[in-house]
Parts: structure tokens; C-alpha cells; sequence
């Protein structure tokens, strides 16, 4: 129901990042030869009323240290 739109893996294929567009969230797994949920936040602000999508995930140009979402 969370509804997975994009994903990511990390350089050193440990972490997968999956964009749910219908949550607004995005959630972590780790990656051991099956996938481990971490972690998933939210995509928007806590106070936020309306209805959105979340639509592209990506990493920093400059490296792994940011990950960044846009919503629609």
C-alpha cells in the first residue's frame, strides 16, 4: 500500500532506499542477501494537510552523505 516508485543503492550495495509514493516516505533496508527494513520517514513536514506524491529520490552529486526527495 506504501506504494514503491524509486529506489537506490548505496555504493558499497549494503543499503537500499525505496521512495513510496503513496506514504510520502521513504524507507531504508539493508541488504543481506534479503531485504531488512531500517527505518521510514516521512517525506513531508509533521504540521503538513493536503494531499501530495512523492515523485524522485537521488543522492548529493558529491557523494552518499545526503539523500534528497521531491514531492508533488
Amino acid at each position: 500500500g506504501a506504494g514503491p516508485r524509486h529506489l537506490l543503492i548505496n555504493r558499497d550495495r549494503e543499503y537500499i532506499y525505496v521512495l513510496n509514493e503513496l506514504q510520502s516516505s521513504i524507507t531504508a533496508y539493508r541488504f543481506q542477501n534479503m531485504l531488512y527494513p531500517v527505518q521510514t520517514i516521512s517525506t513531508l513536514p509533521p504540521d503538513f494537510v493536503g494531499v501530495n506524491t512523492a515523485a524522485e529520490i537521488l543522492f548529493h552529486p558529491h557523494g552518499e552523505k545526503y539523500l534528497y526527495a521531491s514531492n508533488r
